[in-house]
């Protein structure tokens, strides 16, 4: 998706919350991670904090 898309930011969602896994979706190009049953001012949180760098 990078390739086609350079500037994308993506933020990951999910119900895995080891730390292993959380560096692993950082490492590959994700910007942020949300947790599964994160709240609506932990997704505004995310997208702010994403678009603002």
């Amino acid at each position: 998706m990078r390739t086609q898309h350079p500037s994308i930011k993506l933020i990951a969602h999910s119900d895995i919350d080891t730390e292993k896994i959380v560096k692993a979706i950082l490492k590959i190009g994700f910007e942020s991670y949300l947790l599964v049953g994160s709240d609506r001012s932990d997704f505004k949180k995310a997208i702010e904090k994403v678009c603002n760098g």
